[in-house]
């Protein structure tokens, strides 16, 4: 399947996808991100873990690798402390939306929502 702007549409088209871009500007512009994992660490329920405890599992895996070059389960244990890493870096980060008046919120809505139903009216499915 294949989309198609319907003809006629075009306009409405791009009208909803420059309301839908401002929109999540505006939003966007009012979010605030910040990262607390270099100095505190992380926690998991109760349980508060130093940041350099997450690199143990990626330096037995390496280690292991260089002993044991044939097996497979080093590179497991290496893959593993990567993804411990990756996971511990997405759960220290701290997204939060600034204050705006109730009438900025109602423009981003309108902004994003009503660009995307004036793109989903202007655009078709077609077969290939």
């Amino acid at each position: 399947m294949k989309l198609k702007i319907k003809s006629g549409k075009e306009t409405a088209f791009w009208a909803g996808t420059i309301m839908m871009l401002v929109g999540l500007v505006i939003f966007f512009s009012h979010i605030y991100v910040a990262s607390n994992m270099i100095s505190s660490g992380f926690q998991i329920g109760g349980l508060h873990m130093s940041t350099g405890v997450i690199l143990v599992p990626f330096i037995i895996g390496v280690i292991c690798m260089f002993i044991k070059p044939n097996k497979k389960w080093p590179v497991y244990i290496a893959a593993g402390g990567i993804l411990l890493m990756i996971i511990t870096a997405m759960l220290s980060v701290n997204i939060r939306v600034r204050r705006m008046a109730m009438a900025m919120w109602i423009i981003v809505l309108v902004l994003i929502f009503g660009g995307l139903v004036l793109v989903i009216q202007s655009v078709s499915l077609g077969k290939k």
